[in-house]
């Protein structure tokens, strides 16, 4: 998790750092992001673990991680880059794994040998960076922005509301 200053400084894209500075401080400051980063997924993968479902249906719902998913795979970036198409491939493949079993008894011929076959493809498929097809990157990179924010004020507003039933009791 962040700090306000460290957030500060992630959304003005290190900006506000003095030139003067800008070099040495830069450099602590983004190993310090990389490793909280780091941190913070290992701890989400933690809670996902341990966590009932009861609570893990309220934490990681298809809102709240679309921003992220969307952004980790490059869709308000300039360029899809190779890390970006991996995460992807990653991310179908676990997928596929997940969803084979769902398919129906009736289904399942076609459906896993398709499913197999797509596995196969993603798996040979050579992976190239290029532009961002898909379309204006300001104004994907603002949609996210404001699902973002709509996630986290109705967060704010539960705890609120949590917060004023427990003093009413």
């Amino acid at each position: 998790m962040l700090t306000d200053k460290a957030r500060k400084h992630v959304e003005s894209d290190w900006t506000n750092i003095p030139e003067d500075k800008r070099k040495d401080v830069l450099k602590v400051y983004r190993r310090r992001l990389r490793v909280q980063a780091i941190q913070t997924l290992t701890d989400l993968a933690l809670v996902a673990e341990h966590e009932p479902e009861d609570q893990l249906k309220q934490m990681f719902t298809e809102q709240t991680l679309e921003p992220f998913l969307r952004l980790v795979t490059g869709d308000a970036s300039e360029e899809i880059t190779v890390r970006h198409c991996k995460i992807a491939k990653l991310m179908l493949l676990i997928a596929h794994e997940r969803l084979k079993p769902q398919i129906p008894k009736a289904f399942r011929i076609t459906s896993n040998r398709s499913l197999d076959d797509n596995y196969a493809m993603l798996d040979a498929m050579e992976i190239h960076q290029q532009k961002n097809p898909l379309g204006n990157v300001e104004v994907r990179r603002e949609a996210l922005r404001r699902q973002q924010q709509t996630i986290l004020k109705q967060l704010y507003r539960n705890e609120r509301e949590k917060k004023s039933g427990a003093e009413k009791k």
